[in-house]
């Protein structure tokens, strides 16, 4: 870098506002937290952001706290995974936090048959060594894209 911080996005997908602080407390100086708290919101953002916009997306599966309309109420992280499969591109690391022992792991099967680098860690067993360690991973792929 001359001179100039270089700055990533990583795009938040989490209902729970004491998990977002707690990840935002944990992401470096040079990390750019997009937050949002519902699955429409997230299918709305990823199809106006598609393409190589975020560095990294941390994604939960259980997103009702935050819902707009009845129809936010039947999303969830899995219909974020679908939109993520047609708007960005598979190289974009993606780290699946929810603990939903059965729907997390769900998640993260359909994305890696779509090849895409996903990490696993559910959010009651994630350290903030793990999501440095993780951001670190993702600022270095993101920085290999960057001209």
């Amino acid at each position: 870098m001359t001179g100039q911080q270089r700055f990533f996005r990583i795009l938040i997908v989490e209902d729970n506002l004491e998990r977002v602080n707690l990840i935002k407390a944990w992401l470096p100086a040079d990390a750019r937290p997009v937050v949002v708290t519902s699955a429409g919101k997230a299918i709305g953002l990823i199809r106006r952001d598609k393409g190589h916009v975020y560095a990294g997306i941390m994604l939960d599966h259980d997103l009702q706290e935050h819902t707009v309309n009845d129809v936010d109420q039947l999303l969830n992280g899995m219909s974020v995974v679908d939109t993520l499969i047609h708007y960005i591109p598979n190289d974009v690391p993606i780290l699946v936090h929810s603990v939903n022992l059965t729907r997390g792991p769900a998640m993260v099967n359909k994305l890696r048959k779509f090849n895409y680098w996903v990490t696993r860690i559910p959010m009651d067993e994630l350290t903030q060594e793990q999501c440095v360690e993780w951001i670190d991973e993702v600022r270095e792929l993101w920085e290999d894209f960057q001209p």
